[in-house]
């Protein structure tokens, strides 16, 4: 029987401190004969475990090991010890340590969560569980919100109970409070990996909205939108209720911006050009996430009345300018788009000067969606890095762009009365990094791609091997603006160097982008060079695996064996590619359709439903009658890309697998090769009988689906 000190229940005896790092040895062991013996093992600290249960968790060293032994318990010890922590729910969540060991069982039940095999049971007794624990979340939010601890605990179940993915946003992930915490917990990703369990998608969901409810009633939002801990909270909430394009998600939003026009106005200066919310920290921070989230016509309003003239003045303010640079990324309207370039394009260098690059990427990449302003951005770009007209000066702008630095000072040319030097790349800039990215798909590059071939060799090799400069290699190779003639050029450039690429942690990335863009016969090239240095290849750890990508075993006994799967895993990537570019047109189209009309799910119920709240943050309300129809197209064409690729290779949920019919498959691949008809059906083969198996499946889940649901 584990015993506790007298003197202080966070205090633990001798003799429980040895039975818990014995238990510690045999969990990080894993010598375990058998499940059997595991099981047993589990079994026997837990009953240790489940009297003491809240002083455990509240020590530093035990919670570690209750981290570590909570994955390993069955279906019911996880519902006994979630049963023991809800006892004394609000005094764990707001613990140092305490907090962590709620997380990892929340952890625990979210990755059940995504199984498709669960029993119905199961799924009853989970359920329960979680909408237990959000009763007591709801009974306390007022106080759980604003703690450090206790807001991780929100975050996660807001996590849990929309279904958010990594892929859904860029969501930051847990801290752990300690050093040792983060090398000998197990850590805790509590963002999902895959789509939850279909059964449960409905019921969840109304959890999310009564505990949005209770945020948005109970909480005083004067106090949250300046505290830390709480901004998080409303963040996370902010991107799951956008998620379901919610009317939850707008009213928020009008909430959070009713607020922030009262910070606006207790912390007025006079003195000042900028508006108080884009100099604090923490609420610069939410608004970013609106930002981020909004609908296009809410995104419309936010610009006209706080952004619109003050864009310059925002870029050149150390925190306003991320803003900036959210409002440019996230911009759908093209009149704020051509607003942004008129206010900003001339003052290029004064960004640069301070710092402040990201807004440039932002420019850049949306240059690339409207190819309209490109030579404008392109001419404001060089001569912010001080490129005349000369063509000597326009053929090194590459160099000055990955460099992030100005003619003069790259070449030095004050230092040297004019005459450049010889200078060889031995650096690259992040920022410079990105900002080459994005004009490689600029569909004007002549002046960019002349430079890009007058590098020297050595610095082309130099970028290639680059932890930065392979993704500019990435981004050359699949550019679509660029011809296969110049990319067949860089490829010859590297001739000669192959294994020396191969062999290179990023090279090895480089050279893989340099054989997916090559053609059957100057990947025979390329092959022979590496197979001749074959040796050396397969004794490196990088060399290893471009050997088996590139199928060089198979070229060294058999070319004609290696021809043919090569030509095959072509097919196989054009045929996709075919697939996932109609889907991507599809979604374009719809988002276009949308963002013309309004994305207020409730626009049927007239333009001005929520004219009166408009009104009173000085918006004025426009008519937005096809927004509902605009909505309809999107859900219908709102695929993701990967979604997509785990479909045709039978690796998507349930709820999303089959949704690509098979008859409009094979006519995506008939129109895309119709030359070769007999073989791309062969290799298609597999993928439609894939999906027909797909949706088999997914009508024999609709009855345990109904039964739950009842």
């Amino acid at each position: 029987m584990i015993k506790m000190s007298k003197q202080d229940s966070h205090r633990l005896d001798s003799d429980t401190l040895s039975y818990f790092k014995r238990v510690k040895e045999v969990i990080q062991d894993d010598s375990f004969e058998n499940d059997e013996d595991k099981s047993m093992f589990v079994q026997n600290v837990f009953e240790q475990v489940l009297d003491k249960t809240i002083e455990l968790c509240k020590h530093q060293n035990t919670s570690l090991i209750l981290e570590q032994l909570i994955p390993m318990m069955n279906h019911n010890q996880i519902c006994a010890f979630d049963a023991k922590l809800k006892e004394s729910f609000k005094s764990l969540a707001t613990d140092r340590a305490g907090s962590h060991v709620i997380q990892a069982v929340i952890a625990k039940i979210t990755k059940l969560l995504q199984e498709n095999n669960l029993k119905e049971k199961i799924l009853t007794m989970y359920m329960e569980l979680i909408c237990q624990t959000c009763q007591i979340v709801q009974q306390e939010i007022t106080t759980l919100i604003f703690d450090t601890y206790a807001s991780h605990i929100l975050r996660q179940i807001l996590v849990l109970i929309s279904g958010l993915r990594t892929t859904d946003n860029n969501l930051d992930k847990p801290s752990q409070p300690v050093k040792l915490r983060h090398k000998e917990a197990n850590s805790i990703d509590y963002y999902l990996q895959k789509e939850l369990n279909i059964a449960i998608r409905k019921p969840l969901n109304n959890r999310l909205m009564e505990l949005t409810t209770e945020i948005t009633s109970k909480c005083n939002f004067n106090h949250i939108i300046t505290n830390t801990m709480s901004c998080s909270v409303l963040e996370v909430l902010l991107t799951a209720l956008a998620k379901g394009n919610t009317p939850s998600c707008r009213d928020l939003i009008l909430k959070i911006i009713g607020e922030i026009d009262s910070f606006n106005l207790r912390h007025h200066d006079s003195s000042s050009s900028i508006l108080p919310c884009f100099s604090h920290p923490v609420v610069s921070h939410l608004f970013d996430k609106i930002l981020q989230v909004a609908s296009a016509n809410t995104l419309d309003h936010v610009y006209s009345k706080y952004l619109k003239n003050s864009l310059l003045t925002m870029s050149l303010h150390p925190i306003a300018n991320h803003s900036v640079q959210n409002f440019i990324s996230h911009s759908q309207f093209e009149t704020q788009i051509e607003s942004a370039m008129s206010e900003l394009s001339d003052y290029f260098e004064d960004i640069f000067a301070v710092g402040h690059c990201g807004i440039i990427v932002s420019m850049l990449q949306t240059g690339v969606r409207y190819p309209k302003y490109q030579k404008k951005l392109w001419k404001s770009l060089v001569t912010a890095f001080h490129v005349t007209e000369d063509q000597d000066y326009y053929n090194k702008c590459v160099l000055l762009i990955i460099t992030l630095s100005t003619y003069e000072v790259y070449f030095n040319v004050e230092n040297t009365d004019g005459v450049t030097e010889n200078k060889t790349l031995t650096e690259i800039n992040h920022f410079g990094a990105l900002i080459l990215q994005s004009l490689f798909k600029f569909n004007s590059n002549s002046d960019l791609l002349k430079s890009w071939f007058l590098l020297k060799r050595e610095e082309l090799l130099f970028i290639a091997c680059d932890i930065t400069g392979n993704h500019i290699i990435e981004a050359f190779f699949e550019s679509s603006t660029i011809s296969y003639k110049k990319k067949k050029k860089l490829i010859d450039l590297y001739k000669g160097s192959y294994c020396h690429l191969a062999c290179n942690k990023y090279g090895s990335r480089s050279l893989e982008c340099c054989w997916r863009a090559a053609e059957m016969t100057l990947k025979e090239e390329i092959a022979k060079e590496l197979v001749e240095q074959g040796s050396n290849l397969r004794s490196n750890f990088y060399g290893k695996i471009i050997f088996h990508k590139c199928n060089l075993q198979y070229f060294k006994k058999k070319i004609e064996m290696w021809s043919s799967k090569e030509q095959a895993k072509d097919r196989k990537r054009q045929t996709l590619s075919s697939i996932l570019d109609a889907v991507n047109d599809n979604t374009k189209q719809a988002k276009r359709a949308l963002a013309k009309s309004s994305n207020l799910s409730d626009s049927k119920k007239g333009s001005n439903y929520f004219g009166k709240e408009l009104s009173l943050l000085g918006f004025k309300p426009q008519n937005l009658e096809e927004a509902d129809n605009a909505e309809k197209n999107t859900a219908t064409s709102s695929k993701t890309t990967t979604d997509c690729i785990d479909e045709v290779f039978g690796k998507a949920n349930m709820d999303n697998k089959g949704n690509i019919q098979s008859k409009k498959l094979k006519t995506q691949v008939s129109e895309k090769q119709q030359g070769d008809n007999s073989e791309v059906k062969k290799d298609m083969q597999p993928i439609l009988e894939a999906i027909t198996s797909i949706k088999k499946r997914k009508k024999s889940k609709k009855t345990t689906k109904r039964k739950f649901m009842s």
